[in-house]
Protein backbone atom coordinates (compact mmCIF):
# COMPACT_ATOMS: atom_id res chain seq x y z
CA UNK A 1 0.00 0.00 0.00
CA UNK A 2 2.81 2.39 0.89
CA UNK A 3 4.52 1.83 -2.48
CA UNK A 4 1.25 2.45 -4.32
CA UNK A 5 0.82 5.87 -2.70
CA UNK A 6 4.45 6.76 -3.44
CA UNK A 7 3.96 5.74 -7.06
CA UNK A 8 0.80 7.85 -7.41
CA UNK A 9 2.54 10.88 -5.87
CA UNK A 10 5.53 10.44 -8.20
CA UNK A 11 3.25 10.25 -11.27
CA UNK A 12 1.33 13.37 -10.18
CA UNK A 13 4.56 15.32 -9.60
CA UNK A 14 5.91 14.28 -12.97
CA UNK A 15 2.66 15.33 -14.68
CA UNK A 16 2.65 18.75 -13.01
CA UNK A 17 6.31 19.37 -13.86
CA UNK A 18 5.80 18.27 -17.48
CA UNK A 19 2.85 20.62 -17.94
CA UNK A 20 4.72 23.57 -16.46
CA UNK A 21 7.83 23.09 -18.61
CA UNK A 22 6.14 22.13 -21.87
CA UNK A 23 4.39 24.22 -24.49
CA UNK A 24 1.13 24.26 -22.56
CA UNK A 25 -0.19 27.77 -21.95
CA UNK A 26 -1.00 27.93 -18.25
CA UNK A 27 -3.82 30.04 -16.86
CA UNK A 28 -1.27 32.50 -15.43
CA UNK A 29 0.53 32.78 -18.79
CA UNK A 30 -2.75 33.30 -20.60
CA UNK A 31 -3.78 36.15 -18.26
CA UNK A 32 -0.55 38.03 -19.04
CA UNK A 33 -1.08 37.86 -22.81
CA UNK A 34 -3.50 40.20 -24.60
CA UNK A 35 -6.69 38.84 -26.15
CA UNK A 36 -5.84 39.21 -29.80
CA UNK A 37 -8.40 38.09 -32.35
CA UNK A 38 -6.33 38.80 -35.48
CA UNK A 39 -3.16 40.28 -36.91
CA UNK A 40 -2.94 41.65 -40.45
CA UNK A 41 0.09 42.93 -42.32
CA UNK A 42 -0.10 44.67 -45.67
CA UNK A 43 2.94 45.62 -47.76
CA UNK A 44 2.47 47.57 -51.00
CA UNK A 45 4.48 49.20 -53.73
CA UNK A 46 3.40 50.22 -57.24
CA UNK A 47 4.01 46.77 -58.70
CA UNK A 48 3.56 44.38 -55.78
CA UNK A 49 1.23 43.66 -52.88
CA UNK A 50 1.66 41.24 -49.96
CA UNK A 51 -0.89 40.42 -47.28
CA UNK A 52 -0.62 38.31 -44.16
CA UNK A 53 -3.70 37.49 -42.12
CA UNK A 54 -3.42 35.36 -39.01
CA UNK A 55 -5.63 34.40 -36.10
CA UNK A 56 -5.47 31.69 -33.45
CA UNK A 57 -6.33 29.02 -36.01
CA UNK A 58 -5.20 30.07 -39.49
CA UNK A 59 -2.35 31.75 -41.33
CA UNK A 60 -2.82 33.18 -44.81
CA UNK A 61 -0.19 34.83 -47.02
CA UNK A 62 -0.98 36.31 -50.43
CA UNK A 63 1.46 38.04 -52.76
CA UNK A 64 0.82 39.27 -56.27
CA UNK A 65 1.92 41.78 -58.87
CA UNK A 66 -0.35 44.29 -60.57
CA UNK A 67 -0.60 42.05 -63.63
CA UNK A 68 -1.21 38.92 -61.49
CA UNK A 69 1.74 37.25 -63.20
CA UNK A 70 3.43 36.16 -59.97
CA UNK A 71 0.72 34.98 -57.62
CA UNK A 72 1.77 33.24 -54.40
CA UNK A 73 -0.64 31.92 -51.81
CA UNK A 74 0.08 30.11 -48.57
CA UNK A 75 -2.78 29.07 -46.31
CA UNK A 76 -2.32 26.78 -43.35
CA UNK A 77 -3.35 25.99 -39.81
CA UNK A 78 -1.16 27.32 -37.04
CA UNK A 79 -0.68 25.52 -33.75
CA UNK A 80 -1.09 26.84 -30.20
CA UNK A 81 2.65 27.31 -29.73
CA UNK A 82 2.93 29.48 -32.87
CA UNK A 83 -0.03 31.59 -31.74
CA UNK A 84 1.51 31.91 -28.28
CA UNK A 85 4.73 33.25 -29.85
CA UNK A 86 2.69 35.86 -31.73
CA UNK A 87 0.90 36.88 -28.53
CA UNK A 88 4.19 37.14 -26.65
CA UNK A 89 5.64 39.40 -29.33
CA UNK A 90 2.51 41.57 -29.31
CA UNK A 91 2.62 41.84 -25.51
CA UNK A 92 5.92 43.75 -25.81
CA UNK A 93 4.31 46.43 -28.03
CA UNK A 94 2.52 49.46 -26.60
CA UNK A 95 -0.56 49.22 -28.81
CA UNK A 96 -1.82 52.67 -27.81
CA UNK A 97 1.32 54.15 -29.40
CA UNK A 98 1.71 51.79 -32.36
CA UNK A 99 0.48 54.44 -34.79
CA UNK A 100 3.24 56.80 -33.62
CA UNK A 101 6.19 54.45 -34.15
CA UNK A 102 8.74 55.96 -36.51
CA UNK A 103 10.22 54.01 -39.38
CA UNK A 104 14.03 54.05 -39.25
CA UNK A 105 14.23 54.37 -43.06
CA UNK A 106 12.10 55.88 -45.84
CA UNK A 107 12.86 53.71 -48.86
CA UNK A 108 9.14 53.19 -49.40
CA UNK A 109 8.86 56.85 -50.38
CA UNK A 110 10.60 56.17 -53.71
CA UNK A 111 9.59 52.52 -54.26
CA UNK A 112 12.84 51.25 -52.75
CA UNK A 113 10.86 48.99 -50.44
CA UNK A 114 7.27 47.98 -49.81
CA UNK A 115 5.23 50.42 -47.71
CA UNK A 116 4.03 48.26 -44.84
CA UNK A 117 1.64 48.58 -41.96
CA UNK A 118 0.38 46.13 -39.38
CA UNK A 119 -3.07 45.96 -37.76
CA UNK A 120 -3.69 44.15 -34.48
CA UNK A 121 -7.24 43.57 -33.29
CA UNK A 122 -7.60 43.23 -29.52
CA UNK A 123 -10.98 43.01 -27.79
CA UNK A 124 -12.77 44.24 -30.96
CA UNK A 125 -10.51 47.32 -31.20
CA UNK A 126 -8.03 47.56 -34.09
CA UNK A 127 -4.64 49.17 -33.60
CA UNK A 128 -2.84 50.12 -36.82
CA UNK A 129 0.79 51.08 -37.17
CA UNK A 130 2.16 53.97 -39.13
CA UNK A 131 3.70 53.06 -42.48
CA UNK A 132 7.23 51.58 -42.47
CA UNK A 133 9.68 49.88 -44.83
CA UNK A 134 9.06 46.12 -45.00
CA UNK A 135 12.75 45.24 -44.66
CA UNK A 136 13.35 47.73 -41.85
CA UNK A 137 10.37 48.04 -39.46
CA UNK A 138 10.49 50.07 -36.24
CA UNK A 139 12.44 48.12 -33.60
CA UNK A 140 9.26 47.65 -31.54
CA UNK A 141 7.65 45.75 -34.44
CA UNK A 142 10.72 44.03 -35.85
CA UNK A 143 10.37 40.67 -34.07
CA UNK A 144 6.66 40.37 -34.85
CA UNK A 145 7.10 41.22 -38.53
CA UNK A 146 10.01 38.78 -38.91
CA UNK A 147 8.04 36.02 -37.20
CA UNK A 148 4.99 36.54 -39.41
CA UNK A 149 7.11 36.13 -42.54
CA UNK A 150 8.88 33.16 -40.95
CA UNK A 151 5.52 31.40 -40.51
CA UNK A 152 5.03 31.55 -44.29
CA UNK A 153 8.10 29.38 -44.82
CA UNK A 154 7.60 26.87 -41.97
Amino acid sequence: MNHTIQFIIAVLCFTVISCKSGSVITHQDHEKLPYVSSVELEAITRGRREEIKVNSEKFKFTSHTNKETNLEKVSKTINKEQWKVILEKISTINLDEINQLKSPTNQRMYDGDLATHISITVDKKTYQSASFDKRNPPKELEELVKYLYQLKDE
